[in-house]
């Protein structure tokens, strides 16, 4: 998907790595029993570019994604070692 989104953001636009988690009902704040997006995090073009040297946006993730990968991580080298 973020190739895609790379593709169609042009010179002098703007991206918000999180709306696509909106519009699927993921936000980064819980108000009133509803997801809202709380977290405005806008990006150029220019890091857009996996190409370059430095700095560049590789993913957007929310909290709870984090914490699942790293536990799924952690449940998975517990099960290697006691194999």
């Amino acid at each position: 998907m973020q190739k895609v989104i790379r593709k169609k953001i042009q010179r002098g636009d703007l991206y918000n790595p999180w709306l696509d988690y909106y519009k699927r009902g993921i936000g980064t704040l819980a108000y009133n029993d509803s997801w809202n997006l709380f977290d405005q995090i806008i990006l150029s073009p220019a890091l857009l570019n996996k190409d370059q040297k430095g700095f560049f946006f590789r993913e957007a993730k929310n909290f709870q994604q984090a914490l699942d990968d790293s536990a799924k991580r952690a449940l998975q080298r517990l099960s290697e070692t006691h194999v």
